[in-house]
């Protein structure tokens, strides 16, 4: 089957998250910088992790046109960069309230604030990954 990673896209950072190989279990992983280099990091983690799909947290909101156009574009450089040579599947889901969740989760667990502003992206795409493995990963 192969493992799915979930990226969260922000304007200067993404949240990743990473199922099993069995797409039934969901972790959170890391959260990077968007930089000059992002792509080459993704393709060595999709590489490392034996990545098969990538879903993207898409807003669905029609208020959300912005954040719509630069999950799209990001899906764009995925492709160009290193998905279609690798055979990786870009994906979509609906990211509906997944940031709220994430920090409102790691409130709730205890974190502190400056640990909640440093990971709640990375924990937004696990959110997103659960979603996604919920509804019936393809």
């Amino acid at each position: 089957m192969g493992r799915i990673l979930a990226i969260d896209v922000g304007e200067k950072r993404i949240g990743l998250a990473v199922s099993d190989d069995l797409r039934m279990v969901a972790s959170p992983l890391d959260v990077y910088q968007k930089n000059g280099d992002i792509f080459i990091r993704l393709e060595k983690l999709c590489r490392e992790y034996k990545v098969t799909g990538i879903v993207l947290g898409l807003p669905v909101s029609k208020k959300h046109i912005e954040a719509e156009t630069m999950v799209n574009k990001f899906a764009d450089g995925l492709r160009m960069s290193f998905a279609e040579k690798l055979d990786i599947e870009i994906l979509f889901q609906d990211e509906s309230f997944s940031s709220v969740y994430a920090e409102s989760w790691m409130k709730t667990e205890g974190y502190h604030r400056k640990k909640i502003r440093s990971d709640s992206d990375k924990y937004a795409a696990l959110k997103i990954l659960e979603d996604y493995l919920t509804r019936g990963a393809e």
